[in-house]
């Protein structure tokens, strides 16, 4: 008895983790974010974000925002066909701190036969002040 107990507890174990990676991967439509996302400001209006390549990207979206505890919505910075970009920005003067995203996408279109898109990488963050 003991020992079909261990096996359905590794069971339900193994069918738990594989809905998990499912999910996640039906989540982000096929790959992983962006991972290793730095941000570097420049200069009082510029910001140097860098991240890790994802296998079978073809350009990367990059976002940002000015508040993680309100319903602020990721505003566009630009995209990026290489793992780095370059952002000037101009925001209001009680802004101090903005959080940097990136998403990839293996295809120019979402029309394309077989585009996927990630989900967005981990906000980084950067004091502007």
């Amino acid at each position: 008895m003991e020992n079909k107990r261990n096996w359905l507890g590794m069971l339900v174990m193994v069918l738990v983790f594989g809905m998990a990676v499912v999910g996640c991967d039906l989540f982000n439509d096929g790959f992983g974010e962006p991972t290793g996302v730095s941000v570097t400001k420049l200069s009082s209006s510029s910001i140097h974000v860098t991240w890790n390549a994802v296998s079978g990207a073809k350009w990367y979206e990059i976002a940002y925002r000015t508040n993680l505890d309100s319903a602020d919505t990721r505003r566009s910075a630009g995209s990026s066909t290489i793992t780095t970009y370059t952002h000037s920005w101009y925001t209001s003067t009680d802004v101090t701190t903005l959080y940097y995203y990136v998403k990839a996408h293996n295809k120019n279109y979402t029309w394309e036969e077989g585009y996927k898109a990630s989900g967005w990488s981990s906000p980084v963050s950067v004091n502007i002040k």
